[in-house]
């Protein structure tokens, strides 16, 4: 029995120090191209592309939930592989580095989503970069007038116009408020240039009340040089990508001290008239005038602050003292 296992073990010190030369020769010949140039090692891309087959083929939930995980995972290194593209490799005037007052920020949310990435501190703040999902060279766009073809809202209306109710059995319309009450967490592209629209020709018979449609065009990306054509055009995320609910807490410094009491981790709420508590209708009505308010995401945008004010005291009354807000820790 040993000496198989001696042979098992030479094989598979051999095969280790293939993938470790591999690797080195790789970097040589193919020097990392940015600072998010993700780049597994050969052996993590050879268990990704085996979990791919063996869900492609099987099926990972067929999978006792311990193998189904660790199938996904290979899966995900696959994905982050090719499905997640630097576009910070494209010519940027200087950026000032965010600057730290405290040490509170290895702790807490910082106002711009700085610091949760210590080795690169602007990871994900706010006024960087969106990435994409396809590679940088397929992402140019295509020149007008050959970008309205076909006319974006005679595919707006074929595709999403219903000519009777279809009724979500699985959901409700809380989902749909809860979708775009997350998405305004996560990025906006801000309000748009409507000096410089996209004009969209109304069809016949479209009784739409302006015509042509006017759509205010996302604006240029002020971090490239002016002039530069090198690559294709990039754009700026208004809001901190990650999950740290901006949305209540906006990069606006004034605007968060309205919203926060500044102890406890607890937000500003008043009574409502019926029973419960909400922000502030002077705080409601400034937070809703951004595009797209409705009343569902009302719903959140009131559920949401109280319900993490009840979770930042029942926390604080559990746990020892630490960071002032349970929607400030990095991870929450």
């Amino acid at each position: 029995m040993l000496h198989p296992l001696r042979r098992f073990a030479r094989v598979a010190g051999r095969v280790a120090i293939g993938l470790w030369v591999g690797d080195r020769v790789r970097d040589i010949v193919q020097p990392r191209t940015g600072r998010y140039d993700y780049r597994p090692g050969l052996a993590a891309q050879i268990y990704a592309n085996i979990c791919v087959w063996i869900d492609q083929t099987i099926g990972w939930p067929k999978f006792p939930p311990y193998l189904g995980i660790a199938v996904l995972l290979g899966e995900r290194t696959k994905l982050r592989l090719e499905n997640l593209h630097d576009t910070n490799v494209f010519p940027t005037v200087p950026q000032p580095e965010p600057k730290a007052e405290n040490t509170a920020y290895l702790q807490e949310r910082t106002l711009d989503g700085s610091y949760n990435d210590l080795q690169d501190p602007r990871m994900g703040s706010t006024r960087t970069r969106f990435g994409r999902n396809v590679p940088n060279e397929f992402t140019w766009p295509d020149p007008e007038p050959l970008i309205m073809s076909p006319n974006p809202r005679v595919v707006s209306r074929e595709l999403l116009t219903r000519d009777a109710f279809v009724p979500a059995t699985s959901l409700n319309m809380l989902a749909a408020a809860w979708i775009q009450f997350m998405t305004r967490d996560w990025f906006s592209h801000g309000s748009g240039d409507i000096k410089n629209p996209w004009t969209v020709p109304l069809p016949q018979g479209d009784n739409f009340p302006q015509s042509p449609m006017l759509i205010p065009r996302t604006i240029a990306d002020p971090t490239r040089p002016p002039g530069d054509t090198s690559g294709p055009p990039t754009r700026i995320n208004e809001q901190s990508p990650w999950w740290d609910a901006s949305q209540i807490y906006p990069p606006d410094k004034q605007l968060q001290g309205s919203v926060r009491t500044g102890t406890g981790g607890k937000v500003i709420l008043v009574p409502r008239p019926g029973g419960g508590v909400m922000l502030p209708p002077p705080l409601l009505d400034q937070l809703a005038q951004a595009a797209g308010w409705w009343l569902d995401w009302a719903y959140w945008l009131t559920f949401s602050p109280a319900s993490t004010t009840q979770f930042a005291i029942d926390w604080r009354g559990t746990t020892p003292p630490g960071p002032t807000s349970s929607c400030s820790r990095k991870r929450a």
